[in-house]
């Protein structure tokens, strides 16, 4: 009878197997494994072809199945009654079977998806200890995604193989990833959007400037050059001054332009990094996609935070975005900013962002917060504990009278702009998780990469990094949800039917 414990368990000591014997046949034939996924034909798994063992012919079909775009299981092995030596083993596609109607709806992990494919590589063990492929199954009955064969859980295990320093493991791992960006490319990958003009604009306050260090600017140039030859399709637009000196800067990537035509509904401006480096007065335009992971869809170089500043940049992005405003726009509460967003943005819903008018409460409001211990509370019970607008009015008043808050302008304006801030005012508004109480919850926070002595050299270096991680983790979280069932609470159908309409973040 099959049984897939016994070999699962022994493929565990596959990697240890493969250190201990590099000087024997186990290195040579995954060596030979390996160069077949280049392109050449001759490698595809056959009838016939051999193997010194089976977790070398696991490893080649793991290795297949890799550069052609899915994911492998142990479907059954078989031991010898006499030696108890492995005779027989089957190696599938992972979505290889079907799922047990006992099974539909009381899984509380997340499993593979089956299809009922048969896509498989049976292999056996010959006299003299060879194993041979008996038999090999192509076709399968679902898509295939070679391109995004780098995200396969199962392959992402690139940390085991630095650990025990395989050199072979490294190596194909290292031709897998350029296989996937080759492939990226050769479909297009990132760089279906129309191409925009560069924009040079001339304001007219001519004392205000960028303070770069020496050699910043030909560090921009340089890289805008190179990005630009690389993928015509990024946009970046240059403000100068009277002298003719940098003021203020944009750009975009063409894969931001392209994600925006799908995700518009909710924009962040965040300037909280102007304030906080004046070498690196960054301000990025942020927004989320189907998995509600955030996507950087511009950056800015400021300096200043006046109103023709944030015009200039508002309306750079607009054209940068093909014209296309989106609905709801969140930034930071300042008379400025909301100035520049009611001309750029006039049929937006304007918002500000929960968290920027908590942060700032600590310091405006500490000559309240001092003697008055209960006035937190009853302003954190304001805001969030009021249902309706009705209550919202009593409550905020009986603070401002208790308190004597009367006179206090930054009170005033809060009060005056609280539809844009408010939840109870805000019932019928999307905002797609980026307006919390939290920063760190608020999916626009770039602390990690910026810091208070960041050069503007090192966060060109970064850019890169930012943006490749974000493709990244969109990439697999787009191949988990094709690839894997979201686990389910119940055995509806209709949760079941959902499960398979939405990504699994949003499901």
């Amino acid at each position: 009878m099959p049984c897939n414990d016994g070999l699962n368990e022994h493929m565990v000591d596959i990697v240890d197997e493969t250190i201990r014997s590099r000087d024997g046949g186990i290195v040579d034939t995954s060596k030979r494994a390996v160069v077949g996924f280049e392109g050449d034909a001759e490698f595809e798994p056959r009838n016939g072809i051999e193997f010194e063992s089976h977790e070398v012919a696991y490893a080649f079909y793991q290795e297949y199945a890799k550069s052609m775009g899915f994911t492998t299981s142990i479907k059954n092995s078989r031991r010898s009654k006499k030696s108890k030596e492995f005779i027989d083993a089957k190696f599938a596609c992972s979505r290889y079977g079907v799922t047990p109607e006992s099974d539909v709806g009381s899984s509380r992990r997340a499993s593979v998806k089956k299809t009922d494919c048969k896509a498989s590589m049976h292999v056996k063990r010959r006299p003299d200890g060879k194993w041979i492929i008996h038999e090999f199954i192509k076709e399968h009955n679902h898509e295939l995604l070679p391109a995004l064969a780098y995200h396969f859980r199962i392959y992402r295990n690139v940390k085991l193989a630095e650990k025990n320093n395989i050199d072979i493991l490294n190596a194909v791992s290292e031709r897998t990833r350029k296989m996937y960006v080759e492939m990226s490319r050769q479909s297009g990958g990132y760089q279906n959007v129309s191409f925009l003009q560069n924009d040079v604009k001339t304001q007219f306050d001519k004392g205000r400037h960028l303070v770069v260090d020496e050699g910043d600017a030909q560090i921009m140039l340089e890289y805008f050059k190179r990005i630009k030859k690389e993928n015509p399709d990024i946009f970046y637009a240059i403000d100068l001054n009277e002298e003719q000196l940098l003021r203020n800067l944009f750009w975009v990537d063409a894969k931001s332009r392209n994600d925006y035509a799908s995700f518009n509904d909710v924009i962040s401006f965040d300037t909280t990094y102007v304030k906080f480096n004046e070498k690196l007065p960054f301000a990025p335009f942020i927004g989320v996609n189907h998995h509600f992971l955030s996507m950087l869809l511009g950056c800015a170089l400021l300096a200043d935070e006046t109103k023709p500043t944030f015009v200039w940049l508002m309306k750079t992005w607009l054209r940068a975005m093909g014209g296309h405003a989106p609905r709801v726009i969140i930034t930071d509460q300042d008379k400025e900013l909301k100035a520049a967003v009611e001309e750029v943005f006039p049929n937006a819903h304007h918002c500000f962002a929960l968290w920027h008018i908590l942060e700032k409460i600590p310091k405006s409001l500490a000559h309240v917060i001092g003697p008055h211990e209960n006035f937190l509370p009853k302003f954190n019970k304001c805001i969030f504990k009021s249902w309706t607008d009705e209550e919202f009015e009593m409550r905020w008043w009986k603070i401002i009278t208790r308190f004597d808050l009367q006179d206090d302008e930054w009170v005033q304006s809060l009060y005056e702009d609280r539809k844009k801030w408010v939840p109870t005012f805000m019932d019928d508004v999307f905002l797609a998780g980026m307006s919390t109480s939290q920063r760190s919850e608020s999916m626009n926070s770039f602390d990690k990469y910026i810091h208070k002595k960041i050069t503007l050299k090192e966060f060109v270096k970064q850019y890169g990094a930012i943006l490749q991680n974000g493709y990244e983790e969109e990439a697999i979280a787009d191949f988990d949800t094709w690839q894997k069932q979201p686990a389910l609470k119940s055995p509806s159908p209709w949760e079941k039917q959902m499960s398979t309409v939405y990504t699994h973040a949003i499901f």
